[in-house]
């Protein structure tokens, strides 16, 4: 609205010096250049209303795709947790009573819960994909191409995608090194704790296809204190990878 009035403005100054320099002229040429410019804003109005539809009809689609997203996250994070209290449960969650007597009896072991141990997770098809990628029967291309087209991104708040996330490591000269970060900071956030205390193998070989992906040598594993019985799994597990994978430190 501010930039029309500017050039109804400028119009009506340019039209008050064209009559005072030459009278007759300017009553042949102003009535032109006033429809000629009605007739131009006419047309600007119309564009911009189709551009605003477009707009309106692409943003649209946009926030449905991102609440059946989010929703379908909702989900598997319901699912999650009942899946993670029952697994919990079957170990001991923790109430006065089991305080007392733990502290009692000086007992400051964890109490771990029952997780998917290594065979089990094989005879599923565990690191069966790390293996062809080792092997050489699939690339390190293919591996991000395939993540860039499942749309994968990160879960700590930004919503990075991991595809362009390797690619731009891959683009930065070596030696590389990979750190996962298993702080969880995010409030009330346990989507690491549960797959850590459940099932470890399936992060760990996550893990190793991206090391191996971006030609990472060393790999350094983060953990929270408070995340004692994913510890204690880590730490077993990790003497095992280390014999045949390479150099990974817990910390």
């Amino acid at each position: 609205m501010q930039r029309d009035s500017l050039r109804i403005a400028v119009i009506a100054l340019a039209a008050g010096l064209l009559l005072a320099a030459a009278p007759g002229r300017a009553q042949d040429v102003l009535p032109a250049a006033i429809a000629d410019y009605q007739t131009k804003l006419a047309q600007y109005d119309q564009a911009r209303q189709a551009y605003d539809a477009e707009a309106d009809v692409y943003w649209n689609a946009v926030v449905e795709k991102r609440r059946a997203r989010n929703a379908k996250r909702r989900d598997h994070v319901a699912i999650g947790l009942s899946d993670y209290v029952n697994r919990r449960t079957a170990a001991t969650l923790a109430d006065p009573a089991a305080v007392v007597t733990a502290v009692v009896a000086h007992r400051h072991e964890p109490d771990v819960a029952p997780y998917i141990e290594l065979d089990a997770y094989r005879a599923g098809g565990g690191y069966a994909l790390l293996e062809r990628l080792r092997t050489g029967e699939i690339t390190g291309e293919h591996v991000i191409d395939a993540l860039d087209q499942a749309g994968l991104r990160g879960c700590g708040g930004a919503g990075f995608p991991t595809a362009r996330k390797w690619r731009s490591v891959l683009g930065v000269p070596g030696p590389r090194l990979m750190a996962v970060n298993g702080d969880e900071g995010e409030p009330g956030t346990i989507k690491d704790r549960y797959f850590l205390e459940t099932d470890p193998h399936r992060v760990l070989e996550g893990m190793l296809i991206g090391a191996h992906v971006v030609a990472a040598t060393d790999i350094y594993f983060y953990m929270r204190d408070e995340y004692q019985a994913a510890l204690v799994v880590l730490r077993i597990l990790l003497q095992f990878l280390m014999q045949q994978i390479g150099v990974i430190y817990l910390r």
